[in-house]
């Protein structure tokens, strides 16, 4: 009797936390977790007591580091063109950006942009102060002519000379990739130029040069190095995890731009994944000062994995201007506190002064997870202004998933995010224990449609947090099914100034907000951005 008493006791327990586990799974915001974590903050703030924004940011002073009296650089003309608009036909079909001269290393060539470019669907927020962002958001293509081809450089026409130019490369260096359609390429770039002379290895100018089921991977030992203008695709790899672009930890002072990756899919299903750009720092040496920008990520299969990733020890990085598409799980996330990538609760063990702007981020659904379109996933001190989120399982979310993971200081602003069951979510998992602190979010303009596959749907979800200030945001529901704002657990949080509204004109704002409205905030071009037109 007492045997049978004791299964009977013990078979119990295993069925309640069986429950809670599966409980805690679909709480679960955004990715699931592969390693324990612990956050430290050992950094200065970048928040200023008594302000939203600190503007000294390294960022906003173009400092670089080591490449601070470097090349203003020799990316002027470059930003010049990407920062046009993507013009477009009639069915808003994306067209060509021209430019007849670009710059790359020490020589400079003046901008002759072809044609006047503008977004016809770009949206517009009406009757309201919000910043905007200047320029353009997402990715337009670049396409050069071939007369801005610098005379000096090495150019290659098979993968064996491309590797062979690589490896001998020096400071200054330009390396040309000819037209071609190459597969089975595994690219390891080593080379390191100096912070007046990149070394830079590009699509020859006009040029569609197109890796299939290849892999770039940056060394540690990479540093002052551009690598743009190519089309990655069709990668799938041999083991379980894998990634298609790869940084190891040491990588600095590398700008990853105006590059294409789609179709990269994990093998099988189940605990597998892939990314298409992983940033992989380690506990011996940061990777920072990299710059990933006007990139196309889309149609993928990354599984468990995210389209692009920043784990650990990586600091002071930039992802501007991507757009990213239909991957099957997180767009874009900046992760921390990995066994893999360190000491688990080191300080330095997380993704931090990370600038994520001005990118589009679309269709992050996953079938078994909450997908983020932008995730912070165990990082700190990082900033994401100017994003549009679309149609995702979540829109922005600011968690810790580990066991005593906590995260603080994030700066959300100038976002749009539409069509997201949960549009912003910040907190830890009430299963790990882990807290999140000090997050300001401002200047939002959030468009609530439907709910996620999950059940979930409100503007605003926070767990296990502290410090969440929500200031002079648009919140607009297209239905009164959908909350303002969701809780679990210990949430302590203050609204102020914000506008609230339910299609019809049927609710009140949350009582919490004793500044802020309950109107119509007039949101031009409303029925555009619920069909993804921006």
């Amino acid at each position: 009797m007492k045997g049978r008493n004791k299964g009977f006791i013990i078979a119990i327990v295993i069925c309640i936390s069986l429950s809670l586990t599966a409980i805690s799974v679909c709480a679960n915001p955004a990715r699931r977790g592969k390693g324990d974590r612990r956050s430290r903050f050992g950094m200065e703030s970048i928040f200023k007591k008594g302000g939203w924004r600190d503007k000294s940011k390294w960022w906003d002073k173009g400092e670089w580091g080591e490449q601070e009296d470097s090349e203003e650089d020799s990316i002027t003309n470059e930003e010049e063109i990407l920062d046009e608009e993507i013009p477009r036909d009639s069915e808003g079909t994306q067209k060509d950006v021209t430019t007849e001269d670009t710059q790359m290393g020490d020589t400079q060539i003046e901008d002759s942009t072809t044609e006047d470019v503008t977004d016809e669907g770009q949206s517009a927020i009406g009757s309201t102060d919000a910043p905007t962002a200047s320029g353009d958001i997402g990715y337009s293509r670049v396409v050069e002519s071939a007369s801005s081809a610098v005379s000096s450089a090495k150019v290659c026409s098979s993968v064996s000379q491309l590797e062979s130019a690589i490896n001998s490369a020096s400071a200054g260096t330009v390396i040309y990739m000819k037209a071609g359609a190459y597969s089975n390429a595994e690219l390891y770039i080593d080379a390191k130029g100096s912070a007046s002379n990149y070394i830079t290895i590009k699509n020859y100018p006009g040029d569609k040069v197109e890796f299939t089921n290849s892999t770039v991977t940056f060394a540690s030992s990479a540093k002052y190095v551009k690598f743009e203008g190519f089309i990655l695709k069709d990668y799938t790899p041999n083991d379980d995890w894998g990634s298609c672009v790869s940084f190891e930890g040491g990588a600095s002072y590398i700008d990853f731009k105006n590059n294409e990756i789609s179709n990269i899919k994990c093998r099988g299903t189940g605990e597998v994944g892939v990314n298409a750009i992983v940033l992989t720092g380690d506990s011996s040496s940061s990777i920072n000062n990299v710059t990933i920008e006007n990139c196309y990520v889309y149609n993928c299969k990354t599984g468990w994995s995210e389209a692009i990733t920043t784990d650990g020890n990586v600091e002071n990085c930039v992802i501007k201007n991507c757009t990213v598409d239909n991957t099957g799980n997180i767009g874009i996330d900046l992760c921390g506190n990995f066994s893999w990538t360190g000491t688990v609760g080191s300080d330095t063990n997380q993704s931090r002064n990370i600038l994520v702007t001005k990118n589009k981020v679309m269709n992050c659904n996953s079938d078994y997870a909450t997908s983020a379109g932008i995730y912070c996933d165990g990082g700190r001190d990082n900033t994401i202004s100017y994003n549009i989120v679309y149609n995702s399982q979540c829109g922005i979310e600011l968690g810790a998933e580990e066991k005593g993971a906590d995260v603080k200081n994030f700066e959300v602003f100038g976002n749009t995010v539409v069509n997201c069951g949960r549009a912003i979510g910040a907190g830890a998992y009430l299963s790990t224990g882990a807290k999140h602190y000090n997050t300001n979010v401002y200047d939002n303009t959030i468009i609530c449609n439907k709910a996620n596959k999950w059940g979930e749907n409100c503007a605003i979800f926070l767990e296990r947090t502290t410090g969440f200030n929500f200031k002079n945001n648009i919140v607009y529901l297209k239905s009164s099914s959908t909350s303002f704002i969701e809780t679990s657990g210990s949430a302590d949080y203050t609204l102020s100034g914000n506008t609230w509204y339910v299609e019809g004109g049927s609710g009140s704002k949350p009582s919490q907000d004793t500044t802020g409205v309950f109107k119509n905030p007039n949101i031009e071009n409303l029925d555009n951005m619920l069909n993804g037109i921006f």
